[in-house]
Formats: C-alpha cells, sequence, structure tokens
C-alpha cells in the first residue's frame, strides 16, 4: 500500500488571499451589495459562493481566473468588470474601511462639504440665462 504525501503544504506565497474572521461578514455584505445589481440569482448565495472561491489556496491570479469563469454563469458580460473590481478592492481592503471612499457608495446627503467654494454656484447661474431666450424663441 503506502499511502503517499498528503502534507504537501504550499508555500505562502505574498499573494495569497486570507480572510479574517471579522472581515469575512462585511465582505460578504459588500459582496452582496455589488452582485444585487447585477445578477438574477440570491446576492447571498452568490456572495457565500464568492467567498468560498476566494479561500482556495491559490494565488491572487488563479483566484480572479477561477472566478471569472466560475462566475461567468451569473454574471455573463458583467463577470470580468465586477471581478476587477473586486480584486482591486480586496487588494486595498477598501470595503474594511467603511464602504471604501468611492463615488458610487452612499454619500450621506445630510453632510454638506464646507470646502466647496461659492464662487462655482455664481458661474453656473451665468451660464443658465441664455438658453432661456432659446426657448422662447422656439414657441414663436
Amino acid at each position: 500500500g503506502g499511502g503517499g504525501g498528503g502534507g504537501r503544504r504550499a508555500k505562502n506565497e505574498e499573494g495569497k488571499m486570507r480572510l479574517g474572521g471579522d472581515e469575512e461578514p462585511v465582505l460578504r455584505q459588500h459582496l452582496m451589495e455589488k452582485l444585487e445589481p447585477l445578477c438574477e440569482a440570491e446576492p447571498a448565495v452568490l456572495a457565500e459562493y464568492v467567498i468560498a472561491l476566494l479561500k482556495n489556496d491559490a494565488s491572487m491570479d488563479e483566484l480572479r481566473a477561477n472566478c471569472v469563469s466560475e462566475l461567468q454563469d451569473f454574471l455573463q458580460e458583467n463577470t470580468e468588470e465586477f471581478v476587477e473590481g473586486l480584486f482591486k478592492e480586496l487588494e486595498s481592503k477598501s470595503w474594511m474601511k467603511g464602504g471604501g471612499g468611492d463615488a458610487d457608495s452612499k454619500i450621506d446627503e445630510e453632510a454638506p462639504t464646507p470646502e466647496r467654494s461659492p464662487l462655482v454656484e455664481h458661474h453656473d447661474e451665468a451660464e443658465l440665462e441664455p438658453s432661456e431666450n432659446e426657448e422662447e424663441g422656439r414657441e414663436a
């Protein structure tokens, strides 16, 4: 018989994904939000699936390729874009910092940004005037 090997432990490569216990639920929530508009499948199920894929013991490049091929059925033409974005976020862990400072994350409308200079607003008003005259001319 001789049942050989089995103890082949992969070298701990730099590029490996390692999800901490506290990171997983945050990532799952984040994935659900990203996946919901992209697919008809249940986002919770798919998020779980993505996390399972990410836990494979492979380099980032292999994981990325794996995710693309596995998610193709669900996300179709959105797959590559989703996976690319996901891996950028995984590298920077932006989702751990509370909704990553992305323009498309929900902006709190209650907090006005005081830095905006008032000059900008005057500029807008000046540009609105000519278009009103055009409207009148069109009616005649």
